[in-house]
Order: C-alpha cells, then sequence, then structure tokens
C-alpha cells in the first residue's frame, strides 16, 4: 500500500451456524480455550472439541458464528430453554474488537429473562470480561464433570 496505510479490516458479521463451519469452530475453541493459560485435568484435545461439537450442535445447541471474511473468528453455543449461554469464544487475535460483546448482546436478545453461564475460576480474563459486560458472579462450585473451580455468573 502506499505510504504505508493498510487495508481497512473487513467487517465482522453474524450468522447462524451451518455443519461446513465445524472445522474452524473447533479451531476457535481450542486455540481460545489454550490462550487462556488455564490447566484441565485432562488433555485438550482440538480434534476432542471437534467431535463434542459436532455431538453438541447435534443434540440442541443453538451456534452464532463471527466471522470476518470467510474466517471464523468467534462463536456462541446457547441451551435456550434452559437459560444456558454454554459456549463462547473468540480468536484471541480477534479479542477486544467487540466481537464478544455483541455475541453476549445476542445471547440477551435471545434469553431475555435472563441466563447464566460457567467458566473456569482461573480464568481471569474471561471473568474480567463478563464482569465488564454487566454479568453478576453468582457462586464458585466445583465442574460438574471435571476437578477444577468454576465461576458461576448470571445475566438479568
Amino acid at each position: 500500500q502506499p505510504g504505508g496505510s493498510r487495508a481497512p479490516m473487513s467487517p465482522i458479521q453474524y450468522r447462524p451456524y451451518r455443519p461446513s463451519d465445524l472445522h474452524q469452530a473447533a479451531h476457535i475453541w481450542f486455540e481460545s480455550w489454550r490462550s487462556s493459560g488455564v490447566s484441565a485435568p485432562d488433555p485438550v484435545t482440538e480434534l476432542g472439541l471437534l467431535e463434542r461439537f459436532e455431538r453438541e450442535a447435534e443434540s440442541g445447541w443453538s451456534v452464532v458464528v463471527a466471522e470476518r471474511g470467510d474466517l471464523l473468528v468467534g462463536f456462541m453455543a446457547l441451551k435456550a430453554r434452559e437459560g444456558i449461554l454454554d459456549q463462547l469464544f473468540v480468536l484471541s487475535t480477534a479479542q477486544r474488537q467487540g466481537v464478544g460483546a455483541h455475541l453476549l448482546s445476542l445471547a440477551a436478545h435471545t434469553m431475555p429473562r435472563g441466563f447464566h453461564l460457567r467458566t473456569a475460576a482461573d480464568n481471569t480474563g474471561a471473568r474480567r470480561f463478563y464482569e465488564l459486560q454487566g454479568l453478576t458472579l453468582d457462586r464458585l462450585e466445583p465442574h460438574p464433570t471435571h476437578s477444577h473451580v468454576t465461576a458461576i455468573y448470571r445475566w438479568g
């Protein structure tokens, strides 16, 4: 580019998940989880997350993806009937650009009576983000299937 200016980034679009998004979504989940620095009792693999994502999407997750051009940069998975924001992940390179905040606002619009979410208590970055977005820490408790402590946040 002349003068060293860079072309502006394309805008982020939000849309429902499609099965063709599976591999990119699993990569976002793995990369974002790994960048959090939180340890897990069982090794987390991208293949394991891909298989779980596929199972959950087929059994009722409502998923919205965030994409820039043809690259997914984030997603959220809801269990709306239960009032649960089950997953929210944004690529580390797309964080602090409003993606997570926009996905949270979509969750609030989809579940206007409120929702809750669970994150690792050690995930200080996610906890700070949720608190800045107006969610309230409800309690700390052991994860239902793993041994680590989780923080339960509520909205509404």
